[in-house]
């Protein structure tokens, strides 16, 4: 709405500006509306409320960056469970980037001993404490972690 009233100002000001300056200022005002629009979508979207919880989609997504996540590294495990690793969700990190190399899953913070209990009876086989690591909403999309 401020463009539109800088260009109408603009426009009556100075009469004589060139085509070429008139097309340019239309195609940047022309921008921002698009731009606008997509803020007013996205501000739609997250204040719709989820008709399966009855909760806004910002309230979920908030609830999620919140919630503590932890990376369990089932380091040094035996190759023959691999299977059994990758059927509960674990997934195989090379160590290429600097991580261990070793599979790993990442879970809420509730179901940790859920976890671990998994490892110590199903892969193995006998009393561990295995590496695990915190995930906060900073660094869980991070590429260093």
């Amino acid at each position: 709405m401020i463009g539109l009233l800088c260009f109408a100002l603009a426009v009556l000001a100075s009469p004589f500006k060139s085509k070429l300056r008139l097309e340019a200022e239309n195609a940047v005002l022309r921008h921002q509306l698009i731009v606008l629009r997509r803020c007013h979508a996205m501000l739609e979207i997250l204040a719709f409320e989820l008709p399966t919880i009855g909760k806004s989609a910002l309230a979920v997504l908030l609830e999620q960056a919140r919630r503590k996540t932890m990376r369990v590294w089932a380091e040094q495990s035996p190759f023959d469970l691999k299977n059994a690793l990758k059927r509960r969700g674990y997934r195989w990190s090379d160590g290429t980037d600097g991580r261990p190399r070793s599979w790993y899953i990442d879970v809420d913070e509730i179901k940790l001993q859920d976890e671990i209990a998994f490892l110590k009876n199903e892969i193995y086989r006998r009393d561990v404490e295995p590496r695990l690591q915190t995930l906060t909403a900073f660094t869980r999309f991070s590429a260093r972690v």
